[in-house]
C-alpha cells in the first residue's frame, strides 16, 4: 500500500469515529430530552375547545400534541437503524396505531360538531340547544370546560374508543335532527316561491266582455286557491316534522319565533 493511500484510509476511519460519535451523542441527548416528556404527551385531553373570535361560536380541535407525532416519527426511524430507545418512548411508539385511529375518529367527531355550530342560525339554536348540551356534557370527559369538572379522559386512558362511539351518536343525532330541519325548511321555500309564479287575475290576450272577464278570473282564483291550500297543508306538515324530530311542543316561544 502506498503512503498516500494509508493516510486517506486513516482520514476516513478518523471521520467514519467522529460521525458516529456525533450520532450517539445525538441520540444521547435526544433520549435525554424525551425520556421525561414522552409519557406526558400521552396526559394531554383528547380535543380542545376554543372560541372563535369573530363569530363567538365555539370550535373543537384534536389535541394531539405536535410534538408527540414528531416523536413517534423519530423512534421508528431509530428502530429501524438499530438504535436504542429510552423505554418511555417504546412505549409511547407501543400506542403508534391507536393514537393514530382514535386522532383520526375524534377528527370525525370535531368536524360534524364543528359544521353543526356554523350552520346552525340564530332562530335554530334554541330549538336544539338541550341536544347540544347533551353533546357538551358527553364531550366535557375529554376537554377542559369552564365551571366544569376537569376532564377525566387523556391520550393514555382506557375507554377510549367506547367515548368516541357515544360522541359520534350524539353528534350525529343532532347533525341528522339539523339536517331534517334545514330540509323542511328549503322545501317550505320552494312552496313559497311557487306561489308567486303567477298572479291571482289574468287577462285576455284580446278584448273581453264583462262577464267573460268575470268567468276567467274566478277559474284563476279557485285554481290559485286550491294551489295556496295544498301548499299550506304541506308546509304544516314539514313544520309538525321538524317539531317532532325536535321534541318540542308548537307553542314554546322559541318554536313560535322559529315559525
Amino acid at each position: 500500500e502506498r503512503p498516500v493511500a494509508r493516510e486517506v484510509v486513516a482520514d476516513f476511519s478518523t471521520l467514519i469515529g467522529h460521525l458516529a460519535e456525533f450520532r450517539r451523542k445525538q441520540v444521547d441527548d435526544w433520549a435525554g430530552s424525551v425520556e421525561a416528556a414522552s409519557l406526558q404527551k400521552l396526559k394531554g385531553t383528547l380535543l380542545r375547545r376554543e372560541v372563535d373570535m369573530e363569530s363567538g361560536i365555539p370550535i373543537l380541535f384534536v389535541n394531539l400534541a405536535p410534538g408527540l407525532t414528531a416523536l413517534l416519527r423519530e423512534v421508528k426511524y431509530l428502530l429501524q437503524q438499530g438504535l436504542k430507545v429510552p423505554p418511555a418512548a417504546l412505549e409511547v411508539f407501543s400506542r403508534a396505531e391507536s393514537l393514530r385511529r382514535h386522532a383520526g375518529n375524534l377528527d370525525l367527531v370535531a368536524t360534524s360538531y364543528n359544521a353543526i355550530q356554523a350552520s346552525l342560525l340564530p332562530v335554530e339554536r334554541p330549538l336544539v340547544k338541550s341536544q347540544l348540551e347533551r353533546v357538551d356534557h358527553m364531550l366535557a370527559q375529554s376537554v377542559t370546560v369552564p365551571g366544569q369538572e376537569p376532564p377525566t379522559l387523556s391520550w393514555k386512558s382506557n375507554g377510549i374508543d367506547q367515548f368516541i362511539a357515544e360522541a359520534m351518536v350524539e353528534v350525529r343525532h343532532v347533525e341528522a335532527t339539523l339536517r331534517a330541519m334545514k330540509g323542511n325548511l328549503a322545501l317550505m321555500e320552494e312552496i313559497l316561491d311557487s306561489w308567486s309564479g303567477s298572479g291571482l287575475f289574468a287577462r285576455y290576450n284580446k278584448p273581453s266582455t264583462l262577464a267573460d272577464f268575470e268567468i276567467l278570473q274566478k277559474q284563476v282564483r279557485s285554481q290559485r286557491f286550491a294551489l295556496v291550500r295544498s301548499g299550506g297543508e304541506a308546509i304544516h306538515k314539514l313544520l309538525s316534522d321538524s317539531c317532532q324530530r325536535l321534541g318540542l311542543s308548537s307553542g314554546l316561544p322559541d318554536w313560535r319565533s322559529y315559525v
